[in-house]
């Protein structure tokens, strides 16, 4: 269970890279490269296209209830206490602590469940 949970965040990260490999390209490199761009708006530009990427790995989950990623490997959330489908704010809340990567990481091989997890109160399940 946990590889496909791996394999599917993976997915999603993918994802995020070429969401912001189009971003920067489209708003950074050309705009470069042809001389349009003021040199004051790269840390702006580059701060923008960041938080976009951040924004869709928190909200990822919000769509039909899943991330692309737990489509296609097909997993599920569900709130811990009911067993139902998480709601809405608890598909956001497990996703909040992603800024704190490196102890979500070792939070989970420790543990084999992630600090999202917990502190939203869901599971992911097949």
């Amino acid at each position: 269970m946990n590889s496909k949970r791996i394999i599917a965040a993976l997915i999603d990260y993918i994802i995020t890279g070429i969401l912001q490999a189009i971003f920067m390209i489209n708003f950074m490199m050309l705009p470069l490269i042809n001389n349009q761009l003021d040199f004051a708006l790269i840390m702006p530009r580059v701060l923008s296209i960041t938080y976009v990427s951040m924004m869709y790995l928190i909200l990822r989950d919000i769509l039909g209830s899943k991330s692309i990623g737990k489509r296609i490997i097909k997993l599920r959330i569900i709130d811990q206490a009911t067993g139902n489908e998480a709601p809405f704010l608890k598909r956001i809340a497990r996703n909040v602590p992603l800024f704190l990567a490196p102890i979500e990481i070792i939070v989970f091989l420790v543990t084999q469940h992630r600090l999202g997890d917990r502190l939203a109160g869901t599971a992911v399940l097949e």
